[in-house]
């Protein structure tokens, strides 16, 4: 009777340690899998935090933009205020009106539709030369050297490639071909200027500027 109990033990133990490799395998296929699930947790958490760090550049950006609309808003009602003024006092006292327009210069006459408009024109104008300015893309020294025509008249390279150069295939410097860009951005020729699209929007979606000049 004793020597079929130790019979029987010793088959239970044989049994498992004949298990014992599959189950080793099965954990090792577990510890595995966990891997490969905490390297990609990882990965996941990364691109999380690289998506917030744009989040927050992209509110910083419209912060600053809101701002600058701020700023904007605050001229246009002085000016409409001012606007006010000349009213009242051409309603009230004539005489006074009069004398004031003779000795006012002649863009600063009329107000309002016509002289805000221009007013947010030489805003946008100033804004545009700046945001080009700060890009580090427009060579002044190229440009006049790449265009004499532009240098013969005395023109300020920036304002003059934001008026008419880029429209002529210009380009700002060596280092963004205007030609280039607008071939591989056809929807942006007719709604804003190739660089500041570039500066604004194309540095965002990657999109290469060219490197050939016009």
């Amino acid at each position: 009777m004793e020597a079929t109990r130790q019979d029987n033990a010793t088959r239970a133990n044989s049994g498992r340690l004949r298990s014992s490799p599959t189950q080793l395998e099965r954990l090792k296929t577990l510890v595995e899998t966990q891997e490969v699930r905490i390297e990609n947790l990882q990965q996941a958490a990364d691109e999380a935090k690289l998506q917030v760090q744009e989040l927050e550049r992209e509110k910083c950006q419209l912060i600053e933009q809101l701002n600058e609309r701020f700023k904007e808003l605050a001229i246009l009602t002085k000016m409409l205020n001012e606007a006010s003024l000349q009213v009242s006092v051409g309603n009230d006292a004539p005489t006074v009106a009069k004398a004031a327009h003779a000795q006012a210069d002649a863009p600063r006459v009329r107000f309002g539709s016509v002289s805000i408009a221009r007013l947010r024109q030489s805003w946008r104008l100033k804004r545009d030369i700046r945001a080009i300015n700060n890009s580090g893309l427009f060579d002044r020294e190229w440009y006049l050297q790449k265009y004499p025509d532009v240098a013969s008249v005395g023109a300020d390279p920036v304002e003059h490639y934001l008026k008419w150069g880029a429209s002529e295939g210009r380009s700002p410097g060596p280092s963004f071909d205007t030609r280039y860009y607008l071939a591989n951005n056809p929807d942006i020729a007719a709604l804003e200027n190739p660089l500041l699209h570039f500066i604004r929007r194309g540095k965002k979606k990657r999109v290469l500027p060219g490197g050939r000049s016009a």
